[in-house]
């Protein structure tokens, strides 16, 4: 369990678990067929980092964002944090989308970026080697 203490600005990735292939409509976006594996999803905390994420291992909650269809449905396995006040949500989803399958429109309504969700049928054990560039 989490433990809030204090609070922090920053982004993260969050990954989500889908033991099954699915079709899930996601708010007013459209309905989305998600297979069986893993998803990452790129996310800003500016206001309370922690608070952001604990949100997301939860279920039975407002869908507000277009991750809450997803979390709803899917099982919290990670999230990796980075805390910083510079906004860098994005330049980590390029990141991503130069590795992983983009699911298009996804999260990234308020910016530039074709998405901030990413998948990957096998867990991705390097991701923090490959955000970090080690």
């Amino acid at each position: 369990m989490f433990r809030l203490i204090k609070e922090h600005k920053g982004v993260y990735i969050i990954i989500i678990e889908l033991c099954k292939r699915r079709r899930i409509k996601i708010g007013r976006l459209r309905e989305i067929l998600f297979e069986k594996g893993y998803y990452m999803y790129v996310g800003s905390g500016q206001n309370n980092l922690h608070k952001r994420v604990f949100r997301h291992t939860r279920k039975n909650k407002v869908l507000k964002w277009h991750i809450d269809y997803l979390t709803e449905v899917g099982r919290f396995k990670e999230g990796i944090l980075f805390y910083t006040s510079k906004r860098i949500e994005c330049n980590l989803a390029s990141i991503l989308a130069k590795n992983f399958r983009s699911i298009k429109g996804f999260g990234s309504s308020d910016c530039k970026c074709d998405s901030h969700l990413f998948y990957s049928p096998k867990y991705p054990l390097n991701l923090t080697v490959l955000i970090l560039g080690l």
